[in-house]
């Protein structure tokens, strides 16, 4: 699957994906950094590719979402502290539901 993105989204993507599935490879197939240089954007836009199954997206998918889950499951009904470490999961994973 191919994807435009920007290339801090690209080395985010790649670094979270090598923690929690590191199955699936994160390529960089071309940017422009020139944009970004020229003023011209804000972020140096790129293209990727992500070598993954439709199965391997919905198990990460089904991860990153049960990540909120237990992140916001708390007793009482309150946001979770931030130090948990479900928390820590959710706040640096769980974009890639939305990503992916």
């Amino acid at each position: 699957m191919q994807y435009e993105t920007d290339m801090e989204t690209y080395l985010r993507l790649k670094q979270c994906l090598s923690e929690i599935y590191p199955q699936v490879e994160v390529t960089l197939l071309k940017s422009d950094p020139m944009l970004k240089k020229l003023g011209f954007v804000e972020t140096v836009p790129c293209k990727i590719e992500l070598n993954i199954t439709k199965a391997q997206r919905d198990k990460i998918r089904d991860m990153v979402l049960q990540f909120e889950i237990n992140a916001f499951n708390t007793i009482d009904g309150k946001y979770p502290p931030e130090n948990s470490m479900e928390y820590k999961n959710y706040y640096k994973y769980g974009w890639i539901f939305d990503f992916l």
